[in-house]
């Protein structure tokens, strides 16, 4: 939902009946990678002017306004905010393709849901990764679509039963499932609850070390190969066939999903 005050003067001058946060959705626009001058002049009038004039031309309606347009505080992005998913996909496809060098849309803002109960064998394989298909078939089962989903349990438990996370890409769906208080997964009902990610520490990609603001470009530690481990060399160039993770110590890759302190919560 757009922070208060930072919304432009926007509002459709229509009698419609205005949306629900729960409707409302969004378009995010990245300005990170422009060049200083360039970033600040594309601010949320100039986004509102271009989206507006692409708008007007492409559907024929001259009276057509946005919704509203935001400007993040703390990062780089500012957002179109559109009515229903309809608009969201029309200004998405108008605007990105008229975006200036620098500047880039995001993928679309997805909603978790908790399901606490659900059979390991509908969401793992044998081998202990996500089973192909499954946020399919589990989106099937609930009528929504799922983008990916993940498993919170730990992994290495052989327990029958645990808890899984799913990606929706609508946010009245997310909303439903969790007023429902159930959700299906492999024909068994689980409970839902609202996902409560952990805020994940920054990694470095130079010494494979982890803490607030750690950052490759200003790690002065000998390098680190984030496959095994070892000093020295890259991980691209890497050799060796035993793997060893720098933050946790496993045997696996630094930046692998199976590092309980890189990702917490798919390893609990």
């Amino acid at each position: 939902m757009p922070q208060a005050g930072q919304l432009s003067n926007t509002r459709q001058a229509t009698m419609t009946t205005p949306p629900t946060p729960i409707d409302m959705v969004f378009c995010t626009i990245d300005t990170s990678r422009m060049e200083d001058e360039q970033g600040e002049q594309l601010t949320p009038g100039a986004i509102r002017t271009l989206t507006e004039g692409e708008v007007r031309v492409d559907q024929s309606q001259s009276k057509w306004r946005c919704l509203a347009v935001t400007k993040d505080p703390k990062k780089p992005r500012i957002r179109i905010a559109c009515r229903n998913e309809q608009e969201h996909a029309m200004v998405k496809q108008l605007v990105e393709a008229k975006l200036p060098r620098g500047a880039r849309m995001l993928r679309d803002e997805l909603y978790p849901v908790k399901v606490d109960y659900v059979s390991r064998m509908v969401v793992l394989d044998e081998a202990n990764t996500i089973r192909s298909g499954a946020a399919e078939e589990i989106g099937k089962e609930n009528d929504v679509q799922v983008a990916k989903v993940g498993w919170l349990s730990n992994r290495d438990v052989p327990k029958a039963y645990g808890s899984m996370v799913m990606y929706l890409t609508k946010r009245a769906d997310a909303e439903r499932l969790l007023a429902e208080g159930y959700a299906y997964a492999g024909g068994q009902s689980g409970r839902t609850k609202v996902f409560e990610s952990r805020p994940r520490l920054d990694q470095c990609y130079n010494c494979q070390q982890m803490g607030r603001g750690h950052k490759a470009h200003q790690c002065d530690r000998p390098q680190v190969c984030g496959k095994c481990a070892k000093e020295g060399h890259h991980h691209s160039a890497c050799t060796e066939t035993i793997l060893k993770c720098v933050p946790c110590g496993g045997p696996h890759a630094s930046f692998s999903r199976n590092c309980k302190k890189l990702y917490p919560s798919l390893n609990e």
